[in-house]
């Protein structure tokens, strides 16, 4: 009757253990998926002001202030550049360490079992 008790103790921890990785999994990747909307967010809104800007030179005649502008518009580009995916990033990694710390706890958590197993097989051999 122990040993199924054990059995039965381990399957149960398996499946907490399965449900609990697949949970983290999941966080995990819905993060990464809200930081590329994020990112892409970014993308659009200067995407939107590029857009913004080349419709006002068009219309204003493409007065003096058109070299000051495209300047900005490279330092624009080029900052969106250096933080493309860095959210995404940042996200992905936050999630690898999630999981890994998710399965150190479902190490523990698995030792500890065993270990509980044992003293109770112990115990119940000293019993009889």
């Amino acid at each position: 009757m122990n040993s199924i008790e054990i059995e039965i103790s381990s399957l149960r921890g398996e499946i907490s253990e399965q449900l609990e990785s697949n949970s983290t999994a999941n966080e995990g990747k819905e993060k990464v998926l809200e930081a590329k909307v994020e990112d892409l967010s970014d993308r659009l809104r200067l995407g939107m002001n590029k857009l913004q800007t080349a419709i006002g030179d068009i219309n204003g005649g493409g007065g003096g202030a058109t070299g000051q502008t495209v300047s900005l518009d490279e330092a624009e580009a080029m900052y969106a550049e250096d933080i493309e995916g860095v959210k995404e990033k940042v996200a992905a990694q936050a999630a690898e360490l999630e999981e890994k710390i998710t399965e150190l706890r479902n190490e523990v958590r698995r030792q500890d079992e065993v270990i509980e197993g044992k003293i109770k097989m112990v115990s119940s051999t000293i019993e009889d």
